[in-house]
């Protein structure tokens, strides 16, 4: 007999950002500047605070924070247990991609036309 599958909402299989395994969360979010933390028993929190699409997520090593980067030139880190933002990283152009270091304290954010930072995480500011 086969199990019966997870239905997640029809957006969130368009639009999965990243995946987390323990404790379980699933991030969504796109065109509509809103990401979406997924539980096991459906959405837990809404995250607020980018302006354009939502271009990318990941959560910290170690959990309880993540960030995400936006087509609106910012890159947002956010305590995941409380949905708020904890800083709003500030680019000049569209940010492209972002990495959390192994350690969880520093990010490295590229922007469209391919400058690097790195960013503290604790303090927000750029190193």
């Amino acid at each position: 007999v086969a199990s019966p599958r997870r239905r997640w909402p029809e957006d969130l299989a368009r639009h999965i950002l990243e995946f987390l395994t323990f404790p379980y969360q699933v991030a969504s979010g796109g065109s509509n500047a809103i990401i979406t933390l997924w539980g096991p028993k459906g959405a837990r929190a809404v995250l607020r605070g980018h302006y354009g699409a939502v271009s990318g997520f990941e959560f910290f090593p170690l959990g309880g924070a993540a960030v995400s980067w936006s087509r609106d030139g910012t890159a947002i880190v956010w305590d995941t247990r409380t949905a708020l933002a904890l800083h709003v990283l500030r680019h000049d152009f569209a940010v492209q991609s972002a990495k959390v270091f192994p350690d969880g304290d520093r990010i490295l954010t590229c922007h469209l036309q391919g400058a690097c930072t790195i960013w503290s995480a604790i303090s927000g500011e750029a190193l």
